[in-house]
């Protein structure tokens, strides 16, 4: 049995009151760590939002031709960008309403829910239009939980109040709900559509998240 340390002395072991040296301070200070943004990997591709100039406008279409037109330009990708195939897979998956977000989506919601709104609407994309959307999307007393990120979320308090809105933010999760979702999916009760490639594959893989038509995740295997 160890003795208890008595009050106020401290142990020669102890790390309290020691400078301890970092061991990836001089690279860092240096400017030799490399981090994510540093990697290059060969057609690797640059992206850029442009976000609307005018505050609470209603966007009814987009001229792309002229962005398309500029040297380097690869891709010009909009709202407008959803593809047949996206939707059918959204029902394949078990969806019970698919809604097409080119066609008006808070009216179709609240078609669908007979003008009440949803309990609550999560945002996978969290931008600025998405992020207003699912605001409106709410019934009194619904949640907005925001998983996505990139966007302003633009809301008055006084409406949040009225309305009775909760807004969550949602960071991956915890690790006990990590283990559940393992258990589930080792369950089978959780489907994940996957796209397996080589490493020698990855532009492919890469061509195919461009043009929008890779379903499900992209997985590189080394």
């Amino acid at each position: 049995m160890r003795e208890p340390v008595k009050s106020g002395s401290v142990p020669e072991s102890t790390l309290i009151g020691k400078r301890i040296a970092k061991l990836d301070a001089p690279d860092k200070a240096s400017g030799k760590t490399r981090y994510i943004h540093d990697l290059e990997v060969p057609g690797e591709l640059h992206a850029r939002i442009l976000r609307s100039t005018q505050v609470h406008a209603r966007i009814v279409s987009i001229d792309t031709r002229a962005a398309k037109a500029l040297p380097g330009v690869h891709a010009v990708i909009t709202a407008a960008d959803v593809t047949e195939s996206k939707l059918r897979l959204a029902e394949k998956m078990g969806a019970h309403q698919v809604i097409d977000a080119r066609r008006d989506p808070v009216k179709q919601v609240m078609d669908i829910t007979a003008n009440r709104g949803a309990d609550v609407v999560i945002d996978l994309v969290g931008n600025d239009l998405t992020l207003a959307n699912g605001m409106k999307m709410l019934r009194k007393g619904g949640s907005l939980i925001i998983v996505g990120y990139g966007g302003t979320l633009n809301v008055k308090a006084i409406d949040v109040i009225f309305s009775e809105f909760s807004v969550l933010g949602s960071l991956v999760g915890n690790w006990d709900e990590l283990r559940e979702l393992m258990e589930l999916t080792r369950q089978g009760k959780v489907r994940v559509i996957t796209q397996k490639g080589k490493l020698d594959e990855v532009n492919d893989i890469l061509e195919q998240l461009k043009k929008g038509t890779l379903e499900g995740r992209g997985v590189v295997i080394p």
